[in-house]
Order: C-alpha cells, then structure tokens, then sequence
C-alpha cells in the first residue's frame, strides 16, 4: 500500500511543473481554499467510526458502523445543505468566494463521495486487500493528473483544478466499487441492521469520536486553516503561492515522517514493554533525523526563490520566497511528526490534545499579526512559520519527557 501512495505522490509531483504553466496562480489559490473547506468539514462527517471498521470479529458489527457512518454523515451533509441555503450569500461574502460560488455546491456531495471512499478503504483493510487500496490511490493520481492537464490545455472551463479533484473522487468511488465486487465484498458491506442494532455499536465504538474526533479535528484545522485565512486578508495569488509552497516542501517531508513512524511506533512498544522507556530509541532516531534533515533544508532556504522559478516557471518566485520562510517551521514539524505516536502509546491524547488547541490559536493569531500590523503576506508568512516552529518544539519536548516514562511513573506512583 505504501508504495502505491509513494508513486502516487511522486506522480503529482513530476506534474506539478506543468500545471503550473497551464493554469495561474489564482486558480492554485482557489483549489487551495476549495479543499481547506472540504477538509474541515469532511473531518467529522464519518465521526471517526471508520477506524473501527477493522476491529470486530464479527463482520455484522462493521456492516452496522458502515451504516451507522453513513447515517452521521448524511445528516451532517443535510445541515451543511441547509446552512448554504441559508445563508449562502453571506459565506461566499465573507471569505471572498465569488470565482467559487457555484463550485461551493460541490461541497455537500464530495463529503457524501469522501466518506464512502473512506469506508471502502477500511473495508478493503478489513479483510487485508492492501494492493486493492494502493491501485485505486494510484489510479486515482493517474485520472487527477490527466483531468487537469485536459482542462488546462482545452480552458474549457473555469477551475479547471477544482473540477478535476471532484471527478477524481468519482473515479475512486467507481474503482471502489468495482473491486469490491471483482473480490465479493460488496454484499457483505451492503448488510442492514436495525436502527437500534447500529445505535448500539455505535455506542460500544464511542471512544472513537470521543478521543480521536477533537485532535483530529484540531489538527485538520491547523493545517486547512491557513488558506481560508489568506484569502480573506490578501488576495487568492497569496494563497496560491502560499499553498502550493507548503505543498511541495512538505509532501516529501510527510513521507519520511511516515516511515519513520512505522519503525518508531513498533520498537517503542517493546522498548516500553521490556525498559519501562524509549528515551535511547527516541534521542538515537533525533539525532539521524536531525542529520538527514539539515543539509537539503539549509539548502533550500538559500535556493528556494530560484528554483521554483526554474522549476515551476517565472510567476512562481515569490512562492519559493515563501518557501524559505517555511523552512523553518517545517524542519521542527519533520522532527516532531514521526514520533506522534507515542502519545497513543502512552495514553496521552489529552496532552496532544492541548498542543493542537494552542497551535491554532497560535496560527491564526500570527497570520493576523503579520496582516494587522505589517499589512503584508511576507510577515504573515514568516509570523505563521515561527508559531509552527513553536508548536512544534513544544511537542518535541512532551514527547522526550514521555519518552522516559516519567508519566508512567507519575501514574503508577498515584494509582
């Protein structure tokens, strides 16, 4: 499966410098807001019941959290609806929306799409089809990236971006279904129960938007946010150097993390298990990370303005400006990002939790101070990455004193 997300990310990236000379810097902008949108809310739309899916012996259970996910999110779809209708205007007003106003209505039916896709990918997990998962990731990349090169060399219609990412969900809906039939799991997500069955399960599941829904949704904040946040203070060019910046550094970035904490998370486990700790493990994985790390980032703080010229074309300099400024933050977030996981393993979401809540409200707060007191995108940028930083090395340093199983002493010590 991971190599299959692996190509497909490396596909959209060799496309990147296409698409950049097909559409401007606006229509970047605008998808960036376009998905910041869905993102927030498609966070909560599945109640995070999905990741239970693989749990029960029983496949009756997950066929009653399938629907009992279906059932949240279309009354949650039924109230955004409801909420557009009325007062449409005034949303697209005040996040200067008007290039988006009819796309917008793509919104309620990509959450529906979003979380089928979501509930098939666990189910494929559930019954161990990872190569199905990795083709219909890859699969999905391939129709994105031909989509939006049609668009952009036709220009037979207007976000030509945005219209190729909701077409990509239909085709991963399609793909979907279509293996789930070819490996004869269809009936068996199909199942109905009755409504006090699902009501049931959904309650001997409810840890799960209890614990994972809050951070989830602070951290999908802290990471959509920002683009919402441009485009009502500057202009969607900002927004569309900005994103696609944070994009390109950080995508390489989330890999490694990625790898690094499936080796982090397992080892960790038994470190605990068998010293009571992961202090050694957490400081020796640190210190390679650290070294990895520093040379191509100092390197693309120095190079950064150039190369995306070179690479991207002549009217995307100013996102490698930003990009230097986003060095910064995102090198502490690389050293931060692989070790996530020890607070599931030490039981200390609520921990995570408030560093979430505190880095939002340290995002939103820079990205404003740059606004209010500069009036200029280039200290928003720079007051964004210092807060990201911040956060960062705040997490950093709960993650070292957890990782000497100081906590786990404390508990034990008062229980």
């Amino acid at each position: 499966m991971m190599s299959g997300t692996l190509v497909a990310q490396i596909l959209l990236i060799c496309v990147t410098p296409i698409l950049t000379r097909l559409y401007t810097v606006e229509d970047f902008g605008n998808l960036s807001v376009f998905m910041s949108i869905l993102s927030m809310l498609t966070v909560g739309s599945t109640g995070k019941f999905e990741l239970a899916i693989v749990l029960p012996k029983k496949t009756i259970i997950s066929s009653q959290l399938v629907q009992g996910i279906l059932y949240i999110n279309h009354l949650l779809v039924f109230l955004i609806v409801l909420v557009f209708l009325l007062f449409f205007d005034n949303i697209v007003s005040l996040l200067e929306l008007e290039q988006l106003s009819y796309f917008i209505w793509l919104v309620p039916l990509s959450i529906v799409i979003i979380a089928f896709n979501t509930i098939f990918n666990h189910w494929f997990l559930r019954f161990r089809k990872y190569h199905v998962s990795s083709i219909i990731v890859l699969g999905s990349a391939i129709v994105i990236s031909l989509v939006n090169l049609v668009f952009g060399y036709t220009q037979v219609i207007s976000n030509g971006l945005v219209c190729a990412y909701v077409i990509a969900q239909f085709f991963t809906l399609g793909l979907n279904i279509y293996f789930l039939r070819k490996n004869n799991l269809f009936e068996s997500i199909m199942v109905r129960s009755k409504l006090g069955d699902v009501l049931d399960t959904l309650k001997n599941y409810s840890n799960f938007p209890k614990y994972q829904l809050p951070s989830e949704f602070l951290f999908t904040t802290a990471a959509q946010i920002t683009p919402i946040i441009f485009a009502f203070l500057f202009t969607k060019v900002v927004v569309g150097h900005f994103a696609l910046a944070l994009r390109l550094v950080k995508l390489p970035l989330v890999i490694l993390a990625n790898a690094i904490n499936s080796v982090f998370r397992n080892e960790a486990l038994d470190s605990y298990r068998n010293f009571g700790n992961c202090e050694l493990l957490f400081l020796s994985l640190l210190k390679k990370l650290i070294l990895v790390a520093i040379i191509p980032f100092t390197i693309l703080f120095f190079i950064a303005p150039d190369l995306f010229e070179f690479v991207l074309g002549a009217s995307w300099r100013e996102a490698g400006t930003y990009a230097q400024l986003l060095v910064f933050g995102l090198f502490f977030e690389l050293l931060s990002l692989p070790f996530r996981s020890i607070f599931q393993i030490t039981n200390t979401q609520f921990i995570y939790l408030r560093i979430q809540t505190l880095s939002v409200i340290l995002i939103i707060s820079a990205i404003f101070s740059g606004y209010y007191f500069y009036d200029d995108s280039w200290y928003a940028v720079l007051f964004f990455s210092i807060s990201s930083a911040f956060s960062h090395l705040l997490s950093l340093f709960y993650i070292y004193f957890l990782s000497k199983g100081e906590y786990l002493k404390i508990n034990l010590q008062n229980s």
